[in-house]
């Protein structure tokens, strides 16, 4: 059964027992992504999602990395346009060491400036390994395009020229600023016992209490027709529609999500079966929906032949 509490220091708690099982997922949600990021601070959400696992006041990046591995847990993050996530999944004996160590990431990041300039090359790699990949960059950039005029348009990972800008002192001034009490949300499913659990979140994050209030960066996303083109020297065209979609509460988003299954979200769907099974037009071809708090996109992606020369997206 599925429960949402709050903790004593106001933040969400979310948690679903499942008897069956003997393990515990664990999932720490920061309504903190680009949408809440300026123009000359873009990537800084992301860059801050790589800090989390670069040390604490109480451990290296290393023992993070020890601790866990000796648990046999899992434990990774990711960041979006709206949201940031860390989350970790050990067996159910081993939640309370996990939360510890996640807890500690959260609360007490070291943010030091060695560590910043370390990462900044590994980030610098990652936003070069998304140039590189063509089948992801074609979605990125109609993406861009389409929320020119607001936060939403720009990339998660930020630029290179935005990342280099980034110190220790910036990074700590946008967690501080960002990571709070009314824009988090804790998950917990699997095997464990409501009151006992609550006992622990509290233990562990209860007590937090933010350094300033919140205040969001207010944005708002206008949809723009867009055409865009970008030439790479690949030996395929990947061609990307996107028509505007459906925020994420709209009432017909499931109308919208069978529409996508019928139309191009899976192998029964009439894209696939039309354009790759009965023409033999395109190796991939496919249709997906994005939502976000205020606007969404429907896409179309085929990735094909060029008609002339060399390829591109």
């Amino acid at each position: 059964m599925l429960t949402i509490e709050k903790l004593e220091n106001g933040i969400q708690v979310v948690l679903e027992e499942i008897g069956y099982v003997r393990s515990i997922s664990f999932g720490i949600w920061v309504k903190n992504g680009t949408r809440n990021e300026r123009p000359e601070e873009n990537g800084i959400s992301h860059y801050i999602e790589h800090m989390m696992f670069k040390g604490t006041e109480n451990r290296s990046a290393r023992q993070i990395a020890e601790e866990m591995d000796a648990l046999g847990g899992q434990i990774n993050a990711y960041t979006t346009k709206e949201y940031t996530c860390y989350h970790t999944r050990v067996l159910d004996k081993h939640v309370k060491q996990a939360m510890e160590v996640m807890s500690d990431m959260l609360l007490h990041p070291a943010f030091s400036q060695e560590e910043v300039d370390k990462e900044r090359n590994v980030i610098t790699e990652e936003i070069y390994m998304y140039d590189d990949a063509p089948e992801e960059l074609v979605h990125d950039c109609l993406q861009d395009s389409i929320w020119r005029e607001s936060s939403l348009g720009m990339p998660i990972l930020g630029t290179e020229e935005t990342i280099a800008n980034l110190d220790a002192a910036k990074i700590r001034a946008y967690y501080e600023k960002n990571y709070h009490t009314e824009n988090m949300v804790l998950s917990v499913a699997g095997n464990f016992k409501r009151e006992e659990m609550l006992v622990l979140l509290n233990h562990y994050f209860g007590r937090w209490q933010a350094k300033a209030p919140y205040c969001p960066l207010e944005t708002k996303a206008s949809y723009h027709q867009s055409w865009i083109q970008k030439k790479k020297d690949v030996e395929q065209l990947h061609t990307c529609i996107a028509f505007e979609g459906l925020e994420r509460e709209h009432p017909l988003k499931y109308a919208m999500a069978i529409f996508n299954t019928v139309f191009g979200g899976g192998m029964s769907s009439r894209l696939f079966q039309k354009i790759r099974e009965e023409q033999g037009l395109t190796y991939s071809i496919y249709s997906y929906t994005t939502a976000f708090a205020d606007t969404g996109l429907f896409f179309h992606l085929r990735q094909h032949e060029p008609l002339s020369g060399r390829g591109g997206i």
